[in-house]
């Protein structure tokens, strides 16, 4: 028997067993294309879907509740350019002002929740897909998306009421908070209705499912809501290629261009070191009145924890961020942090002065050797309360308690002195 013959035999007698092997692989060769097939086009889709949110940004800046001034927009685009990166096509930095609101429209009959009102200029739109035009809006003018347009019923030529927080210092959680005066009405005619490829997409969130958004122009959204020229929101793009790949040094400064891949996220990080200032984390240097000192402000009333480290931890010699943007008169700096706090009651025994303000600090302003439950007091609460050093102080003062309740407690103190 030939091996041929043999092999035809062979398969003829376990012709049911290659069969259920042929048709095991057809089956999973089909799911398996079916899975890459299907794979691909997820894909696809969350690009295209990505591409419509971010049109041409490649970088973000996103502030959140903290406003940066928009000469830091000025100053980096000024940093990029040194580098190369502003080229004939490539679209500007654009800023925004992104805060959360509630839209309703003329007669009150359809709402929409969890809009994103944007407070935008021309260069936001060069971002877009597809670049086109809105432009600048005029002050009483809004663009909405497509979605909010359908959930509002409304149309170009229709007015909406937009009501935004007007960004506060302190957060919208916090006991001493403002509880009235914190929004604002806006009255807007739809100029235009939005579509994905003109970024009514926009967002910085993935999700699949489009978000409400209402742009308005920058200029009178930091207007009506008191930021002056300020943003929380800065958007960067992708250099165009150069047709010829080269690079140059001007000074100390090397110059990228062509169609190598322009390192822009390195760039954008040291431009925005050397040149962001104080007044973009909303900070300021102040002298002390009648003394030698400089105070380290903050709108927001509390300084982060990641400034006092900042500044507490410099050694002499030290050029980190806050010190290095120091005034010339002042070459380095020792630190005392200073926290003030409200009370309800200073009392020694049957005499009490309500409503003071208590201060914790270190030295030079208190000696270095005062103790824990030392106190110094002025001249004017020791004529008050009748007091003087040795005598016991009680302080009567609030802390935040559960559900934001205010409880009140009590402390102790031996005053040491009188200033």
């Amino acid at each position: 028997m030939s091996r041929f013959r043999l092999i035809l035999r062979s398969l003829r007698f376990h012709a049911r067993a290659h069969l259920g092997t042929l048709l095991g692989a057809a089956v999973a060769a089909a799911v398996l294309i079916g899975a890459l097939a299907v794979g691909d086009s997820v894909r696809g889709t969350l690009r295209e879907l990505a591409l419509l949110r971010l049109g041409q940004t490649a970088y973000a800046l996103a502030s959140g509740d903290r406003l940066f001034t928009l000469a830091l927009v000025q100053n980096l685009q000024l940093g990029l350019a040194q580098v190369g990166y502003i080229r004939p096509g490539t679209p500007a930095p654009a800023p925004a002002l992104l805060l959360p609101g509630v839209a309703v429209n003329a007669d009150g009959s359809a709402r929409a929740n969890r809009v994103q009102v944007l407070g935008v200029d021309g260069r936001f739109w060069q971002l877009a897909p597809t670049p086109t035009a809105p432009g600048e809006l005029p002050p009483d003018a809004v663009v909405l998306n497509e979605p909010l347009a359908v959930q509002l019923r409304a149309r170009p030529g229709d007015t909406v009421l937009l009501r935004v927080p007007k960004p506060q210092a302190l957060s919208p959680d916090a006991p001493l908070a403002p509880e009235e005066d914190t929004t604002v009405a806006l009255r807007l005619r739809v100029q235009a209705v939005a579509g994905d490829a003109e970024f009514g997409r926009f967002g910085l969130q993935a999700n699949q499912v489009a978000p409400f958004n209402a742009f308005v122009s920058l200029r009178a959204l930091q207007q009506r809501v008191g930021t002056g020229e300020r943003a929380n929101l800065l958007l960067v793009a992708e250099p165009q290629p150069l047709p010829a790949p080269q690079s140059t040094r001007a000074g100390n400064v090397l110059v990228w261009s062509g169609n190598a891949p322009f390192p822009l996220g390195e760039h954008l990080e040291r431009v925005l070191t050397q040149r962001w200032q104080l007044a973009d984390a909303q900070l300021e240097w102040r002298a002390v009145p009648e003394s030698s000192a400089l105070e380290l402000r903050s709108p927001r009333v509390f300084l982060d924890p990641v400034v006092g480290e900042a500044v507490f931890g410099a050694a002499p010699g030290d050029t980190n961020a806050l010190v290095a943007r120091l005034p010339r008169e002042f070459p380095g700096v020792t630190a005392t942090g200073v926290l003030t706090y409200f009370v309800n009651e200073l009392r020694v025994g049957e005499r009490a002065t309500p409503y003071s303000m208590v201060t914790a600090t270190g030295p030079p302003l208190a000696p270095r050797d005062l103790a824990e439950d030392e106190i110094l007091i002025t001249r004017w609460l020791a004529d008050d309360l009748q007091a003087g050093p040795g005598d016991v102080l009680t302080m009567k003062f609030y802390v935040v308690g559960a559900m934001r309740q205010l409880e009140e407690r009590t402390a102790t103190f031996r005053i040491r002195g009188i200033l």
